[in-house]
């Protein structure tokens, strides 16, 4: 059970980021123009606050992106039972890894920085949980 939950939860969380890169993506020629027009007008504060607002998008969809794709992995593991730990012990890791993987990336979306710290210690400590329970 532990698996489907973190495939499925893993694989929703894929489309939603997706998603969010498209639009990103589809602001790309928009944001080169501003920038290449602010560049030009000599503005550097507003250029680079135009910058990192780009930049936290697509930051915040390449990281919530990767750590999906780690958490499916940990839930393919947990079905081909590579993955040794009793069923309820499955359930409570995926819950526990997604959980940090999602509030790792709706925190660096949001830049709310304990959100993120939050996220990355769940999300880092799930996966050395999933490391040893290579070898349970």
């Amino acid at each position: 059970m532990g698996a489907e939950i973190l495939i499925g939860c893993s694989l929703a969380w894929l489309i939603i980021w997706s998603v969010l890169g498209l639009i990103s993506g589809h602001k790309h020629d928009e944001w080169i123009e501003k920038m290449k027009r602010i560049s030009q007008e000599g503005d550097l504060g507003l250029f680079w606050s135009t910058f990192d607002g780009y930049r936290i998008q697509t930051n915040g969809h390449a990281h919530a992106n990767s750590f999906a794709c780690v958490a499916f992995l940990i839930g393919l593991a947990m079905k081909t039972e590579i993955i040794g730990y009793s069923s309820q012990f499955q359930i409570g890791l995926a819950l526990w890894l997604f959980v940090g993987v999602v509030l790792a990336g709706i925190g660096g979306r949001l830049r709310i920085t304990p959100v993120v710290a939050s996220g990355s210690i769940l999300f880092f400590a799930a996966l050395i949980a999933s490391f040893v329970g290579l070898f349970v």
